[in-house]
């Protein structure tokens, strides 16, 4: 296992448990928190009823404690002082994870800066919060990505045109329900690109499961993208480089994708078919 913690200010240090060359190398023997979380609950009594009613449930910050060794030739002074410079409790981070062929990231700030051993002050332990307490799977690459309308190429190299009959470039997808798989391991928001080729009136995206809906109420012309984000802390609107909030239809909600099968459409009230839909997801894991 390896892990590289950046900071806000770019500054870097990577930590493993693997043999090194490195000098100085800076051993990673303790990682605790990577696994599961807890959470609140709130939980409402009722005269005369037995137990209680779940009324909702929040999952709680992640804590991360890191304990290691830094081995040099030269002396610990240089190592401890590069890496108090890195793990600085002023600002944020980002912690990255790589176990084999898997890599995983998460936002932290430091809670407790590198505490050295008193006897040789070459064993350290480092205390980190992550406000948001799910990992990114970001194994070949941060998103997973899903067009819900535009076009579908139907041919791919190599290829051959059969003679006289000649081939599609693509097929115009136009209002068309499409299955998001989403293979995060819980309810997570995602990006959503809007972009017209031609007039496109009051774009709308429909979760055909349950009926909730997320219509902007404005005419886009060609050329134009409208960019909606409903990641959790980070939900927003923009067109034409402006808060686009204003134009959210009254009964929107900012849709999710749970886990599994999310049956999405796509449309619009006039000009369907010059609306290209493209939708893409970080996937979050509970644990490393």
């Amino acid at each position: 296992m390896i892990l590289t913690y950046i900071n806000n200010a770019g500054l870097n240090l990577t930590l493993t448990n693997e043999t090194s060359r490195d000098d100085p190398a800076y051993y990673l023997t303790g990682f605790e928190g990577g696994h599961g979380i807890t959470s609140n609950l709130e939980m409402v009594e009722q005269y005369a009823m037995d137990g209680a009613l779940c009324a909702g449930q929040r999952a709680n910050f992640r804590n991360l404690n890191l304990s290691g060794l830094i081995v040099s030739h030269k002396g610990v002074a240089g190592p401890r002082l590069r890496m108090e410079r890195v793990f600085t409790p002023k600002g944020t981070g980002l912690l990255i994870l790589k176990c084999g062929l898997r890599q995983y990231e998460i936002a932290c700030v430091v809670e407790r800066a590198p505490f050295f051993a008193v006897a040789d002050g070459s064993r350290f332990t480092i205390g980190l919060v992550c406000p948001d307490p799910y990992w990114r799977d970001v194994t070949g690459g941060a998103f997973r990505r899903h067009g819900l309308s535009g076009l579908q190429g139907q041919f791919q190299f190599a290829f051959q045109s059969p003679v006289g009959v000649g081939f599609e470039f693509g097929v115009k997808m136009d209002s068309k329900t499409t299955n998001v798989l989403c293979e995060s391991e819980i309810e997570t928001g995602f990006v959503l690109t809007w972009s017209a080729t031609g007039v496109v009136v009051n774009p709308t995206l429909i979760e055909t499961r349950t009926g909730k809906f997320m219509r902007f109420i404005l005419v886009m012309d060609a050329g134009d993208t409208l960019i909606v984000d409903t990641r959790s802390g980070r939900k927003k609107a923009s067109f034409a480089s402006e808060n686009a909030m204003k134009y959210l239809d009254i009964g929107s909600v900012f849709l999710m994708l749970k886990p599994g099968d999310n049956p999405l459409h796509a449309k619009a009230d006039m000009g369907g078919a010059f609306l290209d839909t493209n939708l893409s997801y970080e996937r979050l894991v509970l644990g490393v």
